[in-house]
């Protein structure tokens, strides 16, 4: 019997998010298998422990059952992007899990806010690698000399890229001296719709975005930006705080649990996705973000602290269920 099974959903964060916590699994010598949640279950083997890396919404729940028969103990390690709506369907097959793990606390109120019960919260932590030299070489040739405002992100219109666009041509208004890189990929957005300003450069990539090239992005970048209007962790911000890059982001959790430069909302109100979950969209105060991003970049401040090294939390967790 192998000792545990790792099941990610289709988010990329997720993805890298069992990958890492594998590379603890390797270093204490404990056996395992990824899956993704669109995989069918491999039915020759059996295993101790699966740890599903799911979004907790009804959707991805009732998604991962299929590979209960397969594993003996359940933990889910989950996030959240607002309210989720769970059915009786969703509610029967989490009466089945032994415990749920939170990536924020943020995620742990609301899971518990539906009457679950979290065992513990472990942030989602930061992966560094050394950059990809000719990747780094290309982009300083780009940008010369100016001031770099990086943003990355999948082509959602929860990642507000509509927002991004209005800050590009504010900034572009005050000053010649910056520039924007927005490295995201095709999606539900029309990026050439939006009106990006002159002093901005896209890079369609984020499908397949290897880990040294995004640190090449990193190292480039002199100010990391989220725009979102809502998110269930912001791992972007989080890797570059752990690069050692100043950053800024709207002000709602789960990022004000460790960015400390946030910009004002205007308003909040709730979005229906696809009945699986409520989000709740943050509408930016695009001149105070303007404001605070061109101050950010002219200080020598500290903005945040990164979150890395969480991983080996799930270690004591694992073997209490081992053995």
């Amino acid at each position: 019997m192998i000792d545990v099974l790792l099941i990610c959903s289709r988010a990329k964060s997720h993805e890298k998010i069992v990958n890492q916590i594998a590379n603890y699994l390797d270093q204490y010598e404990i056996s395992y298998f990824i899956q993704k949640i669109t995989d069918e279950p491999i039915r020759d083997f059996n295993f101790r422990l699966g740890i599903f890396v799911i979004t907790f919404d009804r959707y991805s729940i009732c998604e991962i059952v299929k590979f209960f028969p397969h594993v003996k103990r359940k933990v889910l390690y989950v996030t959240v992007e607002g309210i989720p709506i769970i059915d009786k369907l969703a509610h029967e097959v989490l009466n089945d899990v032994d415990i749920i793990i939170a990536n924020s606390h943020y995620t742990r109120e609301k899971v518990e806010l539906l009457g679950y019960k979290v065992e513990n919260v472990i942030h989602h932590e930061a992966l560094i690698v050394k950059p990809n030299i000719d990747k780094l070489n290309e982009l300083k040739e780009i940008v010369k000399d100016k001031k770099v405002i990086l943003w990355i992100g999948m082509n959602q219109k929860r990642k507000g890229l509509n927002q991004l666009a209005k800050i590009t041509r504010k900034v572009v208004e005050i000053r010649d001296d910056v520039i924007f890189i927005v490295v995201t990929g095709l999606g539900e957005v029309n990026l050439n719709s939006l009106g990006f300003a002159s002093n901005t450069i896209l890079k369609i990539e984020i499908g397949n975005l290897s880990e040294d090239i995004l640190s090449a992005y990193y190292n480039i970048a002199d100010i990391v930006i989220s725009t979102s209007y809502c998110e269930g962790f912001g791992m972007t911000i989080n890797e570059a705080l752990a690069y050692g890059k100043k950053v800024l982001t709207p002000h709602y959790p789960p990022f004000t649990e460790y960015v400390f430069n946030t910009a004002k909302i205007d308003k909040v109100y709730y979005v229906n996705y696809m009945n699986y979950m409520l989000f709740e969209w943050h509408v930016l105060n695009i001149n105070d973000f303007v404001k605070k991003l061109l101050n950010t970049i002219d200080k020598n401040i500290t903005t945040g602290k990164p979150y890395i090294n969480t991983y080996d939390k799930f270690i004591p967790i694992i073997e209490e269920f081992l053995y």
